[in-house]
C-alpha cells in the first residue's frame, strides 16, 4: 500500500517537472504560460497546427491538476 507521504512526494516530483517542462516553453517563445493562455484563449494566437501549443497547453491543464490533487492530499492528511 503507497502511504500518503509517498503519494505527495510523487505528485510533487510530477509537478516540478512539469514546471520545468512549462519553463522550456516560456523560454523557446518568451512569453509567460498566464499570458500564453490567456491569448490562445480569446483567439489573439493564430493556432497553426503547432505541436508545442498544443503540448504547452496540455502540461498547464495538468500542472492545475497536480496542484489541485496535492492540495487535496494534504489536507486529507491534516485531518
Amino acid at each position: 500500500m503507497v502511504k500518503k507521504t509517498d503519494r505527495l512526494q510523487e505528485i510533487k516530483n510530477s509537478i516540478l517537472e512539469t514546471q520545468q517542462k512549462l519553463q522550456g516553453f516560456e523560454e523557446k517563445y518568451k512569453i509567460s504560460t498566464e499570458k500564453f493562455l490567456n491569448r490562445f484563449e480569446t483567439d489573439q494566437l493564430e493556432h497553426q497546427l503547432n505541436m508545442d501549443f498544443d503540448e504547452w497547453m496540455g502540461e498547464a491543464w495538468m500542472l492545475d491538476k497536480l496542484q489541485n490533487k496535492y492540495k487535496e492530499l494534504q489536507e486529507i492528511e491534516l485531518c
